[in-house]
C-alpha cells in the first residue's frame, strides 16, 4: 500500500505545516514558518524515498534508496550535533581537536572575534574545569566558530571582586 495515502501521514504534514504557519503567524516572519516547512518537507521526503524505494523500475528504485539514505545521513548529522551542544554546554571538558587553540585570551581578543570572527553572531563562553574556557561564535558547531582558552577571557575585570559567595569577609 502507499504509505503516503495513509491518513497518519498525511496528518502528519499537515500539522508540521499547520504548526509552521502559527509560529510563522505568532511570529510575524517566514523563518519561524520555514523550520516547520523544513521538517515536513523531511517527512515527505522520506516517505517518498520508501516508496520510490520500493518501485518495479531501477531509476526510480535508486532515486529512492539515495533520497532515503540522505535523510538517514541527515537525521544522524543532526543527533551528532545535538551531542556536540549538549557535551559543550554541560561538560566539564570540551575537546580540542574540535576549536582552535587561542592560548591565553584576554578581552581584547574576545573583540576582535566578536568583529572578526562572529561578524553579528552571538557570542557564548563556558567555563570548563583545569581553567580551560571555550569561547563559541553562532549556535552550533558547523555554522559558528569554536575557540579555546586557558584563561577566563574577562579575568581582569573581576579582578578585586569577591566571586566565592561562602567567603567570610
Amino acid at each position: 500500500m502507499n504509505e503516503m495515502k495513509r491518513p497518519w501521514f498525511q496528518l502528519s504534514i499537515a500539522a508540521w505545516l499547520g504548526l509552521g504557519a502559527i509560529a510563522g503567524i505568532e511570529g510575524r516572519s517566514w523563518g519561524s514558518f520555514g523550520a516547520f516547512a523544513l521538517i515536513a518537507a523531511y517527512f515527505f521526503a522520506i516517505g517518498a524515498g520508501r516508496q520510490a524505494g520500493r518501485s518495479t523500475r531501477p531509476p526510480v528504485r535508486i532515486a529512492g534508496t539515495v533520497v532515503w539514505s540522505a535523510c538517514a545521513l541527515l537525521f544522524v548529522g543532526l543527533v551528532l550535533m545535538t551531542i556536540e551542544r549538549v557535551y559543550l554546554v554541560n561538560g566539564s571538558v570540551y575537546p580540542r581537536f574540535l576549536a582552535h587553540d587561542l592560548g591565553a585570551a584576554n578581552y581584547s581578543t574576545l573583540e576582535n572575534l566578536r568583529l572578526n570572527e562572529c561578524k553579528g553572531q552571538g557570542m557564548e563562553i563556558y567555563g570548563k574545569r583545569d581553567g580551560q574556557w571555550v569561547i563559541r561564535c553562532g549556535f552550533s558547531w558547523v555554522e559558528g566558530h569554536t575557540y579555546i582558552s586557558s584563561t577566563n577571557p574577562y579575568g581582569h575585570l573581576l579582578d578585586g571582586l569577591n566571586t566565592d559567595k561562602g567567603a567570610k569577609q
